[in-house]
């Protein structure tokens, strides 16, 4: 059983300018992007406001994008340790 964690992790000001606040480790907003063989560990939040997320690809106007949709993205190899969202 895992003991339970009363701090929040993965969790900070967003200054990203992205739009929600919830923690990120990586946003793709471009085509083309391959990620490969990382770890990407403790992008929790506080799990009740907001949750974290490893890996975000997201095309939107709001973020910036002015494509519609995001193509050829490559994800392998990635552990995700402690996350509430992977990808």
């Amino acid at each position: 059983m895992r003991a339970s964690r009363s701090h929040t992790y993965g969790h900070g000001q967003d200054t990203s300018g992205l739009g929600i606040p919830w923690p990120r480790a990586i946003v793709v907003q471009s085509d083309n992007v391959t990620i490969r063989h990382m770890r990407i560990r403790e992008y929790q939040g506080d799990q009740v406001n907001v949750g974290g997320y490893a890996i975000v690809a997201r095309a939107s106007a709001s973020w910036g994008v002015t494509e519609p949709t995001l193509d050829d993205i490559v994800i392998e190899d990635i552990t995700f340790e402690d996350c509430y969202y992977g990808v």
